[in-house]
């Protein structure tokens, strides 16, 4: 009787040394599953996702978010950008990408056109067609003083860009009038006649 008692004692603590090992084997699978899904979580939003994207991307009436809400402090309204906040002003409309080398060539001939008709132009920078690292490029060419946009939804972040009949090519430059209609699409890079000339053609600005 006393044999059988030992073994139900070893028996029964065979048992519940089984279901603590479980148990802290559920607890560790479960510990895991929380460390991925933060681990996850943390990198969507480190590299560009966090919050669906919203926004308008048609080339008549875009509404699209700042591309950096510090740098843009002050020059987006609640950290938006809207076609409609240039009316009564002509806008020039650039984009870019930091793997487009004419892109790069270009950038600074508006930053510098953006300074020289301060108060009778606007000119915008869009970040488009992005698959690596914009900032180092806006740093290169100086336009981080300027309004960095960021496009969305599209084919790869490339909604208003597709909306103005892009095609794959960079970069592009769209032009408004005062009125927010496009008054000229140039593809390619303009070189700093071109740009003077199609300034001149379409607004007037000569300097």
């Amino acid at each position: 009787m006393a044999n059988d008692n030992k073994k139900k004692k070893r028996a029964q603590a065979a048992r519940e040394a089984e279901r603590a090992r479980k148990a802290r084997r559920d607890q560790l699978v479960l510990g895991l599953g929380v460390l991925v899904l933060v681990g996850g979580l943390v990198g969507f939003v480190a590299f560009g996702g966090g919050e669906p994207d919203v926004g308008v991307t048609n080339a008549g009436a875009w509404d699209l978010p700042a591309l950096d809400e510090e740098l843009d402090a002050g020059l987006a309204d609640d950290g938006r950008f809207r076609l409609a906040d240039y009316e009564g002003t002509p806008l020039v409309v650039n984009f870019f990408a930091s793997w487009c080398t004419a892109c790069e060539s270009e950038l600074p001939r508006f930053r510098d056109a953006a300074v020289l008709f301060d108060d009778e132009l606007e000119i915008v920078f869009v970040n488009s067609n992005e698959s690596g690292n914009w900032r180092p490029m806006a740093e290169r060419t100086g336009i981080t003083d300027h309004p960095l946009i960021r496009d969305i939804n599209g084919t790869a972040d490339n909604g208003l860009y597709r909306s103005l009949g892009g095609t794959g090519g960079m970069p592009i430059t769209a032009f408004y009038d005062e009125n927010g209609q496009l008054v000229n699409l140039d593809r390619g890079e303009l070189s700093t006649d071109a740009l003077a000339t199609r300034l001149a053609q379409l607004y007037g600005l000569t300097r």
